[in-house]
């Protein structure tokens, strides 16, 4: 582990660009009477360790002295144990003395050897009876979910650090206040990072070798007790699983299983028909499967014992967003999933797209399948963000209308607010299906209350709640 000096702390300099996460830790470190743990949990290149450097540096400017300060960063592959970090925060404790105030940043505390059979020490000793405000972090961030499920149940003050919404995105890359269509889909192409990252290593690093090192960790069976609810089969590929759910995202999910997807199948039969009389030669599907490791993994249905766990936690930690189909007895498409981050849907299909030589089939000027896909997830992404407490789905059922029997949809219901909305990149491009769950269901109290969005209406309203949110703290 590393033990940042007084030194070191007191010449911090952390980025001035400062998310509404870091306001939410300031509060928990200035109110005494939370006695909880407080948790930065999110996925990798958020900004969980920025926070940290940028509240450490704001209680030095309240005029806390940096002796009060502790700041431990795991390292992986490293070999202490908690009980070394445990012994640590005991011998600042005694330097600082019993009457003051002692504030203790852990980042990277996934890799501490039996993390997660001790963690309940964090708040049993040191936040309860000793009165220490404790900040942890981790890119492991399995390892503090399992956490918040078992040693430390209700005793963390959760802050997620989730990704980049388009109004973030504005605001700390493109420094812009009116953003214009062209800024939207470069956020769709970046998918709410700092940096644009390889989706291929993104998706490992952040997630396959988290579950891997907590395995792996000397704790199986702390990770196993969980997962074990789920599966019976201990010798999971992981990777190939993960590849599958982040590429099939944005699809319906059959009901019968919460990993039933098309999206896969969805996107060669859009390359096809952007080539008129061609078929996608077989080896372009291959070459696809091949860069991202699907493995034998290649069906459209996956057992639903070895990934229901893992869809919970990707949910959990703000990578999916999954909407229930309003309507309970309408077989098939009882779900609908979509990535929280844009950019994997666009990447797979771009890299598709470019194994097959065909990239023109991403021009959003013809009405592109797949940026209307990118978009409807955006504005479902960005919506259950700033608006978390409410009870929100999606809405699909079979109607005879004009004689034809087919599904009218309607694509975000906000039951909460008791409004609708429909979202398209273009505007010529619908099959409005709200008309008929207002006939049909006007118990629901929708009334007439629907929002078209299409297209740079879609990117305005994003940005519109994601500055709401940000200011009045909704999130």
């Amino acid at each position: 582990m590393i033990i940042v000096t007084v030194d070191q702390l007191v010449n911090l300099k952390p980025l001035m660009t400062e998310r509404y996460q870091l306001e939410l830790v300031m509060d928990y470190l200035h109110d005494k009477r939370n006695k909880n743990v407080c948790a930065l949990y999110g996925l990798r290149r958020t900004g969980k360790t920025t926070i940290i450097e940028q509240a450490i540096s704001k209680l030095l400017s309240e005029g806390v002295r940096a002796e009060n300060i502790l700041y431990i960063t795991g390292t992986k592959n490293q070999i202490e144990d908690i009980m070394c970090l445990y012994s640590e925060i005991d011998r600042k404790k005694k330097e600082v003395g019993e009457k003051e105030q002692l504030y203790v940043f852990v980042d990277e505390i996934g890799y501490f050897m039996s993390f997660l059979s001790y963690s309940d020490r964090l708040y049993n000793y040191y936040t309860r009876i000793c009165n220490i405000k404790i900040v942890i972090a981790g890119t492991n961030v399995l390892s503090l979910y399992i956490a918040s499920l078992d040693t430390l149940y209700d005793r963390m003050f959760t802050v997620n650090v989730h990704h980049l919404t388009f109004y973030e995105h504005c605001r700390f890359v493109l420094e812009t206040n009116f953003p214009a269509w062209d800024d939207f889909k470069n956020y769709l192409r970046v998918g709410g990072l700092f940096e644009q990252e390889d989706v291929a290593e993104y998706m490992q690093t952040s997630i396959i070798e988290h579950i891997q090192d907590t395995i792996s960790c000397g704790e199986p069976r702390e990770i196993m007790r969980w997962f074990d609810r789920y599966r019976e089969n201990t010798d999971v590929n992981w990777s190939a699983v993960l590849d599958n759910i982040c590429l099939y995202a944005a699809a319906n999910v059959d009901e019968r299983s919460a990993t039933r997807f098309r999206g896969f199948a969805d996107d060669i039969d859009y390359l096809e028909s952007c080539m008129p009389k061609t078929e996608v030669d077989r080896g372009v599907i291959e070459e696809c499967y091949k860069f991202y490791k699907l493995g034998d993994l290649n069906k459209i249905a996956l057992k639903r014992n070895e990934v229901v766990g893992l869809l919970t936690f990707l949910e959990k930690c703000g990578f999916t967003v999954k909407l229930k189909n309003c309507i309970g007895d309408t077989l098939g498409n009882a779900y609908k999933m979509y990535l929280a981050f844009p950019f994997f849907r666009f990447s797979f299909t771009k890299k598709l797209a470019d194994f097959a030589h065909h990239p023109g089939i991403l021009d959003d000027t013809r009405g592109s399948r797949l940026l209307g896909d990118l978009l409807e997830g955006c504005v479902v992404s960005e919506y259950s963000l700033a608006y978390p407490e409410h009870e929100i789905s999606f809405w699909r059922e079979r109607v005879a209308e004009d004689g034809k029997d087919r599904y009218a949809e309607c694509d975000l219901l906000d039951f909460t607010d008791s409004i609708a909305f429909e979202i398209k990149l273009r505007g010529q491009q619908q099959y409005d299906g709200f008309y008929c769950l207002n006939r049909m269901h006007k118990d629901w109290g929708f009334g007439d209350r629907q929002r078209k969005l299409f297209g740079e209406d879609a990117m305005q309203f994003v940005y519109d709640i994601g500055h709401r949110a940000y200011r009045e703290d909704d999130i």
